[in-house]
């Protein structure tokens, strides 16, 4: 008794699953063969960052430009953190350009939210060094801080409201 077995159909129907997870662990890992049509922009500040980690959100527009590729401390400048950004060259950004925290929300997802600058110059294709984007605090982080200083205002006025009594 002799069976029919066809071997290269088995092995090719093999290589095809084995295709396809590949493919599917590259498009999971977000593992890219566009990785060309992304920039990578940099920027630099020494203020916290309020949630801001890798693979957080950039949004221009409340459109998804791009994502945070690393999160880490400058090597040359002390206490200054360095995040690295890759945004689709699709989109064209002005020099002195800048991103700001923001949420979806009040507690909601942390995201960078793109600025665009006055400037009339745009980062290229051909620009040779860093694209420096400028970190602007957020909403909440710049009303936290008018709340400490309108709170110290008031605590000021009690004192001298107290002196006089």
């Amino acid at each position: 008794m002799e069976r029919h077995v066809n071997y290269t159909l088995i092995g090719g129907l093999f290589f095809l699953c084995l295709v396809c997870m590949v493919g599917f662990i590259l498009w999971l890992g977000h593992l890219g063969l566009d990785d060309g049509k992304y920039y990578e922009y940099v920027v630099y500040t020494d203020k916290d960052l309020g949630g801001i980690a890798t693979n957080s959100p950039i949004n221009y527009k409340g459109i998804q430009v791009g994502n945070v590729i690393k999160v880490g401390f400058a090597k040359d400048k002390v206490g200054v953190v360095r995040l690295d950004l890759m945004i689709k060259s699709s989109v064209k950004i002005r020099k002195d350009s800048k991103v700001a925290v923001s949420s979806r929300g009040f507690m909601g997802l942390k995201f960078l939210a793109l600025e665009q600058s006055h400037n009339e110059e745009f980062y290229g294709s051909g620009d040779k060094g860093e694209r420096i984007l400028i970190f602007k605090e957020g909403l909440m982080d710049r009303l936290s801080g008018d709340a400490n200083q309108v709170v110290q205002e008031v605590m000021k006025a009690i004192r001298n409201v107290n002196r006089i009594l």
